[in-house]
């Protein structure tokens, strides 16, 4: 009976299959178009927390830009509905 190598066919194999895994990565990833945001008059937490206050529901007719540091994580699990500034 005739003893057939497999150590060809095996290293044959492992090389294509490490050829296959390695020649799908794509290093260069393709970075998003800057977004512009419009630019209101500045208005502070305290004066949207009064125009609450005052008259309950309020509807913005003119742009506004609110600058404050969000803090978020995980772990609490405030990241689905709930950000607080």
């Amino acid at each position: 009976m005739k003893k057939i190598n497999n150590k060809p066919v095996i290293l044959t194999l492992l090389f294509s299959l490490t050829l296959i895994m390695f020649s799908c990565v794509d290093d260069e990833f393709d970075t998003p178009p800057p977004r512009t945001i419009p630019e209101g008059d500045p208005i502070t937490i305290q004066e949207v927390k009064d125009l609450f206050d005052a008259e309950g529901d309020y509807v913005f007719t003119a742009d506004k830009s609110i600058y404050a540091v969000v803090t978020m994580d995980d772990k609490s699990g405030n990241i689905y509905r709930t950000a607080y500034i």
